[in-house]
Protein backbone atom coordinates (compact mmCIF):
# COMPACT_ATOMS: atom_id res chain seq x y z
CA UNK A 1 0.00 0.00 0.00
CA UNK A 2 1.25 3.49 -0.85
CA UNK A 3 2.24 5.67 2.09
CA UNK A 4 -0.29 8.36 1.16
CA UNK A 5 -3.08 5.79 1.39
CA UNK A 6 -1.83 4.53 4.75
CA UNK A 7 -1.88 8.04 6.21
CA UNK A 8 -5.35 9.01 4.94
CA UNK A 9 -7.04 8.74 8.39
CA UNK A 10 -4.75 11.50 9.73
CA UNK A 11 -4.51 13.73 6.64
CA UNK A 12 -6.57 16.41 8.36
CA UNK A 13 -3.67 17.14 10.72
CA UNK A 14 -0.84 17.54 8.22
CA UNK A 15 -1.70 20.98 6.82
CA UNK A 16 -1.77 22.44 10.32
CA UNK A 17 1.45 20.60 11.19
CA UNK A 18 3.29 21.88 8.09
CA UNK A 19 2.11 25.46 8.64
CA UNK A 20 3.12 25.56 12.29
CA UNK A 21 6.36 23.63 11.76
CA UNK A 22 7.44 26.14 9.12
CA UNK A 23 6.49 29.08 11.35
CA UNK A 24 8.30 27.59 14.32
CA UNK A 25 11.55 27.23 12.36
CA UNK A 26 11.76 30.80 11.15
CA UNK A 27 14.07 33.37 12.76
CA UNK A 28 15.06 37.01 12.27
CA UNK A 29 18.06 35.94 10.20
CA UNK A 30 17.71 35.68 6.40
CA UNK A 31 20.74 33.36 6.33
CA UNK A 32 19.16 30.90 8.76
CA UNK A 33 15.77 31.15 7.04
CA UNK A 34 17.32 30.41 3.62
CA UNK A 35 18.91 27.23 4.99
CA UNK A 36 15.76 26.07 6.75
CA UNK A 37 13.52 26.88 3.78
CA UNK A 38 15.83 24.75 1.65
CA UNK A 39 15.43 21.95 4.18
CA UNK A 40 11.64 22.39 4.19
CA UNK A 41 11.54 22.20 0.39
CA UNK A 42 13.25 18.81 0.54
CA UNK A 43 11.18 17.28 3.31
CA UNK A 44 10.96 13.56 3.93
CA UNK A 45 8.03 11.21 4.34
CA UNK A 46 6.99 12.70 7.73
CA UNK A 47 6.84 9.22 9.25
CA UNK A 48 7.57 10.52 12.75
CA UNK A 49 4.77 13.11 12.91
CA UNK A 50 2.48 10.48 11.38
CA UNK A 51 3.35 8.09 14.22
CA UNK A 52 2.47 10.79 16.76
CA UNK A 53 -0.93 11.39 15.09
CA UNK A 54 -1.76 7.70 14.66
CA UNK A 55 -0.71 6.80 18.20
CA UNK A 56 -2.84 9.60 19.61
CA UNK A 57 -5.90 8.66 17.60
CA UNK A 58 -5.59 4.90 18.10
CA UNK A 59 -5.89 5.63 21.85
CA UNK A 60 -8.78 8.03 21.26
CA UNK A 61 -10.45 6.73 18.09
CA UNK A 62 -13.92 8.23 18.50
CA UNK A 63 -13.19 11.84 19.40
CA UNK A 64 -10.39 14.16 20.41
CA UNK A 65 -10.66 17.56 22.10
CA UNK A 66 -8.87 20.80 21.22
CA UNK A 67 -6.35 20.56 24.07
CA UNK A 68 -5.37 17.05 22.99
CA UNK A 69 -4.99 18.19 19.37
CA UNK A 70 -2.75 21.06 20.50
CA UNK A 71 -0.47 18.71 22.46
CA UNK A 72 -0.48 16.25 19.56
CA UNK A 73 0.57 18.88 16.98
CA UNK A 74 3.28 20.23 19.27
CA UNK A 75 4.57 16.69 19.89
CA UNK A 76 4.73 16.09 16.14
CA UNK A 77 6.72 19.29 15.62
CA UNK A 78 9.01 18.29 18.49
CA UNK A 79 9.96 14.90 17.03
CA UNK A 80 10.43 16.32 13.52
CA UNK A 81 12.81 18.95 14.91
CA UNK A 82 14.88 16.24 16.62
CA UNK A 83 14.85 14.09 13.49
CA UNK A 84 15.81 16.92 11.13
CA UNK A 85 18.63 18.04 13.42
CA UNK A 86 20.03 14.51 13.62
CA UNK A 87 20.00 14.20 9.81
CA UNK A 88 21.95 17.43 9.40
CA UNK A 89 24.56 16.14 11.83
CA UNK A 90 24.59 12.65 10.26
CA UNK A 91 25.27 14.08 6.80
CA UNK A 92 28.38 15.83 8.13
CA UNK A 93 29.60 12.72 9.93
CA UNK A 94 29.02 10.57 6.85
CA UNK A 95 30.28 13.14 4.32
CA UNK A 96 26.98 12.65 2.47
CA UNK A 97 26.40 14.70 -0.68
CA UNK A 98 22.76 13.73 -1.23
CA UNK A 99 19.67 13.16 0.85
CA UNK A 100 16.18 12.66 -0.60
CA UNK A 101 17.70 13.10 -4.05
CA UNK A 102 19.00 16.62 -3.34
CA UNK A 103 22.23 18.18 -2.13
CA UNK A 104 22.71 18.01 1.62
CA UNK A 105 23.17 21.24 3.59
CA UNK A 106 26.83 20.42 4.22
CA UNK A 107 27.32 19.89 0.49
CA UNK A 108 25.37 22.97 -0.63
CA UNK A 109 26.82 25.23 2.10
CA UNK A 110 29.47 23.69 4.38
CA UNK A 111 29.94 21.52 7.46
CA UNK A 112 29.82 24.41 9.93
CA UNK A 113 26.50 25.59 8.53
CA UNK A 114 24.99 22.09 8.74
CA UNK A 115 26.17 21.51 12.32
CA UNK A 116 24.99 24.87 13.61
CA UNK A 117 21.67 24.56 11.78
CA UNK A 118 21.16 21.20 13.47
CA UNK A 119 22.03 22.75 16.82
CA UNK A 120 19.48 25.51 16.19
CA UNK A 121 16.76 22.90 15.56
CA UNK A 122 17.70 21.08 18.76
CA UNK A 123 17.41 24.30 20.76
CA UNK A 124 13.95 24.86 19.28
CA UNK A 125 13.00 21.28 20.19
CA UNK A 126 14.01 21.74 23.82
CA UNK A 127 12.12 25.02 23.97
CA UNK A 128 8.98 23.31 22.68
CA UNK A 129 9.38 20.33 25.02
CA UNK A 130 9.49 22.69 27.99
CA UNK A 131 6.16 24.16 26.86
CA UNK A 132 4.60 20.69 26.81
CA UNK A 133 5.71 19.84 30.34
CA UNK A 134 8.14 17.81 32.43
CA UNK A 135 7.14 14.31 31.23
CA UNK A 136 7.55 15.33 27.59
CA UNK A 137 10.87 17.04 28.28
CA UNK A 138 12.21 14.05 30.22
CA UNK A 139 11.23 11.62 27.45
CA UNK A 140 12.71 13.66 24.61
CA UNK A 141 15.97 14.43 26.46
CA UNK A 142 16.38 10.73 27.34
CA UNK A 143 15.64 9.80 23.73
CA UNK A 144 18.14 12.25 22.29
CA UNK A 145 20.78 11.13 24.79
CA UNK A 146 20.36 7.54 23.59
CA UNK A 147 20.46 8.63 19.94
CA UNK A 148 23.81 10.31 20.62
CA UNK A 149 25.08 7.20 22.44
CA UNK A 150 24.12 5.09 19.42
CA UNK A 151 26.09 7.33 17.09
CA UNK A 152 29.08 7.37 19.44
CA UNK A 153 29.03 3.59 19.84
CA UNK A 154 28.96 3.29 16.05
CA UNK A 155 31.84 5.77 15.71
CA UNK A 156 33.83 3.86 18.33
CA UNK A 157 33.43 0.64 16.37
CA UNK A 158 33.80 2.02 12.85
CA UNK A 159 36.06 -0.24 10.79
CA UNK A 160 35.74 -2.88 13.54
CA UNK A 161 34.75 -6.06 11.76
CA UNK A 162 34.48 -7.82 15.13
CA UNK A 163 31.24 -5.97 15.88
CA UNK A 164 28.65 -8.56 16.91
CA UNK A 165 24.98 -8.72 15.96
CA UNK A 166 24.05 -8.02 19.58
CA UNK A 167 26.14 -4.84 19.59
CA UNK A 168 24.72 -3.81 16.21
CA UNK A 169 21.14 -4.18 17.45
CA UNK A 170 21.92 -2.15 20.56
CA UNK A 171 23.32 0.61 18.35
CA UNK A 172 20.33 0.80 16.02
CA UNK A 173 17.90 0.63 18.93
CA UNK A 174 19.56 3.77 20.27
CA UNK A 175 20.03 5.42 16.86
CA UNK A 176 16.58 4.86 15.37
CA UNK A 177 14.35 2.71 17.56
CA UNK A 178 14.31 5.10 20.51
CA UNK A 179 13.03 8.07 18.49
CA UNK A 180 10.24 6.16 16.77
CA UNK A 181 9.30 4.69 20.14
CA UNK A 182 9.21 8.21 21.57
CA UNK A 183 6.98 9.37 18.68
CA UNK A 184 4.39 6.77 19.56
CA UNK A 185 4.66 7.36 23.30
CA UNK A 186 4.29 11.14 22.87
CA UNK A 187 1.22 10.64 20.71
CA UNK A 188 -0.40 8.45 23.33
CA UNK A 189 0.60 10.85 26.11
CA UNK A 190 -0.97 13.79 24.26
CA UNK A 191 -4.44 12.25 24.67
CA UNK A 192 -3.82 11.09 28.27
CA UNK A 193 -3.71 7.39 27.35
CA UNK A 194 -3.13 4.76 30.03
CA UNK A 195 0.42 3.80 31.02
CA UNK A 196 -0.14 0.39 29.42
CA UNK A 197 -1.14 1.96 26.10
CA UNK A 198 1.80 4.37 26.19
CA UNK A 199 4.25 1.50 26.79
CA UNK A 200 2.70 -0.80 24.15
CA UNK A 201 2.90 1.94 21.54
CA UNK A 202 6.44 2.85 22.60
CA UNK A 203 7.51 -0.77 22.03
CA UNK A 204 5.65 -0.82 18.71
CA UNK A 205 7.57 2.26 17.54
CA UNK A 206 10.89 0.99 18.83
CA UNK A 207 10.57 -2.29 16.93
CA UNK A 208 9.37 -0.45 13.84
CA UNK A 209 12.44 1.80 14.06
CA UNK A 210 14.83 -1.13 14.39
CA UNK A 211 13.31 -2.83 11.35
CA UNK A 212 13.39 0.50 9.48
CA UNK A 213 17.11 0.91 10.23
CA UNK A 214 17.90 -2.62 9.05
CA UNK A 215 16.17 -1.81 5.74
CA UNK A 216 18.05 1.51 5.61
CA UNK A 217 21.37 -0.30 6.06
CA UNK A 218 20.32 -2.80 3.42
CA UNK A 219 19.39 -0.07 0.93
CA UNK A 220 23.01 1.10 1.02
CA UNK A 221 24.03 -2.20 -0.57
CA UNK A 222 21.13 -2.64 -2.96
CA UNK A 223 19.91 0.69 -4.38
CA UNK A 224 21.56 3.76 -5.88
CA UNK A 225 20.84 7.45 -5.49
CA UNK A 226 18.20 7.52 -8.27
CA UNK A 227 16.09 4.96 -6.39
CA UNK A 228 16.79 5.70 -2.73
CA UNK A 229 17.65 9.38 -2.86
CA UNK A 230 20.90 8.58 -1.02
CA UNK A 231 24.46 8.06 -2.15
CA UNK A 232 25.04 4.39 -2.91
CA UNK A 233 27.49 2.37 -0.77
CA UNK A 234 27.96 5.27 1.64
CA UNK A 235 28.22 2.96 4.66
CA UNK A 236 30.87 0.85 2.94
CA UNK A 237 32.89 3.89 1.91
CA UNK A 238 32.72 5.21 5.49
CA UNK A 239 33.62 1.73 6.78
CA UNK A 240 30.46 1.36 8.84
CA UNK A 241 29.88 -2.21 9.91
CA UNK A 242 26.16 -2.96 9.55
CA UNK A 243 24.09 -6.15 9.56
CA UNK A 244 24.70 -7.24 5.94
CA UNK A 245 28.44 -7.13 6.54
CA UNK A 246 28.26 -8.72 10.00
CA UNK A 247 26.27 -11.66 8.64
CA UNK A 248 28.59 -11.99 5.67
CA UNK A 249 31.63 -12.12 7.95
CA UNK A 250 29.96 -14.84 10.02
CA UNK A 251 29.00 -16.87 6.95
CA UNK A 252 31.91 -16.48 4.54
CA UNK A 253 34.95 -18.61 3.92
CA UNK A 254 38.17 -17.71 5.73
CA UNK A 255 39.70 -16.33 2.53
CA UNK A 256 36.74 -14.00 2.03
CA UNK A 257 36.82 -12.90 5.67
CA UNK A 258 40.50 -12.06 5.29
CA UNK A 259 39.75 -10.00 2.18
CA UNK A 260 36.99 -8.06 3.97
CA UNK A 261 39.30 -7.49 6.92
CA UNK A 262 42.06 -6.21 4.64
CA UNK A 263 39.73 -3.75 2.91
CA UNK A 264 38.38 -2.32 6.17
CA UNK A 265 41.78 -2.02 7.83
CA UNK A 266 43.49 -0.35 4.89
CA UNK A 267 43.01 3.18 3.59
CA UNK A 268 40.24 4.54 1.38
CA UNK A 269 37.63 2.10 0.08
CA UNK A 270 37.90 2.16 -3.71
CA UNK A 271 35.20 1.37 -6.27
CA UNK A 272 36.98 -1.93 -6.87
CA UNK A 273 36.81 -2.72 -3.15
CA UNK A 274 33.08 -1.94 -3.12
CA UNK A 275 32.53 -4.50 -5.88
CA UNK A 276 34.49 -7.12 -3.91
CA UNK A 277 32.46 -6.44 -0.74
CA UNK A 278 29.07 -6.55 -2.49
CA UNK A 279 30.02 -9.77 -4.29
CA UNK A 280 30.92 -11.47 -0.99
CA UNK A 281 27.72 -10.20 0.66
CA UNK A 282 25.57 -11.48 -2.21
CA UNK A 283 27.33 -14.83 -2.14
CA UNK A 284 26.65 -15.26 1.60
CA UNK A 285 22.88 -14.51 1.19
CA UNK A 286 23.23 -11.66 3.67
CA UNK A 287 20.57 -9.56 1.93
CA UNK A 288 18.02 -12.34 2.39
CA UNK A 289 19.10 -12.79 6.01
CA UNK A 290 18.57 -9.10 6.78
CA UNK A 291 15.10 -9.22 5.23
CA UNK A 292 14.24 -12.25 7.38
CA UNK A 293 15.38 -10.53 10.59
CA UNK A 294 13.49 -7.37 9.67
CA UNK A 295 10.36 -9.44 9.05
CA UNK A 296 10.55 -11.04 12.52
CA UNK A 297 10.95 -7.66 14.23
CA UNK A 298 8.01 -6.20 12.28
CA UNK A 299 5.85 -9.11 13.43
CA UNK A 300 6.89 -8.38 17.03
CA UNK A 301 5.91 -4.76 16.46
CA UNK A 302 2.42 -5.66 15.23
CA UNK A 303 1.83 -7.86 18.32
CA UNK A 304 2.13 -4.75 20.52
CA UNK A 305 -1.10 -3.46 18.94
CA UNK A 306 -3.18 -6.47 19.99
CA UNK A 307 -4.60 -4.79 23.10
CA UNK A 308 -5.86 -1.76 21.17
CA UNK A 309 -9.41 -1.71 19.84
CA UNK A 310 -9.99 -1.94 16.07
CA UNK A 311 -9.97 1.39 14.23
CA UNK A 312 -8.71 2.95 10.98
CA UNK A 313 -5.75 4.26 12.99
CA UNK A 314 -4.76 0.78 14.14
CA UNK A 315 -5.05 -0.42 10.54
CA UNK A 316 -2.69 2.36 9.46
CA UNK A 317 -0.12 1.46 12.12
CA UNK A 318 -0.17 -2.14 10.92
CA UNK A 319 0.10 -0.95 7.31
CA UNK A 320 3.19 1.09 8.21
CA UNK A 321 4.87 -2.19 9.11
CA UNK A 322 4.08 -3.43 5.60
CA UNK A 323 5.46 -0.18 4.19
CA UNK A 324 8.77 -0.76 5.98
CA UNK A 325 8.72 -4.39 4.91
CA UNK A 326 8.59 -3.44 1.22
CA UNK A 327 10.61 -0.22 1.48
CA UNK A 328 13.34 0.47 -1.06
CA UNK A 329 13.80 4.22 -0.53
Amino acid sequence: MELAKILEPINIYFDEFERRYSEYLMSDSKFINDILEYSLNHKGKRIRPALVFLSARVCSPDKINEDDIERMIKSAILVELIHSASLMHDDVIDNSEYRRGSKTINSKWNNQTAILSGDYLLSKALQLASELGFDYTKLIITTFNQMCLGELYQLERVKDINLTEKEYFQNIKYKTGELLGACCALGAMSVNASDKQVESLRKFGENLGIAYQIKDDLIDYVYDVEVSGKSAFNDIKNKKVTLPLIHSLNSSLEQEKAELSRIFKNGEVTDESVLVITEIINKSNSVQYCKMISEKILNDSIKELNSLEPSPYKDSLQALCDFVRHRNY
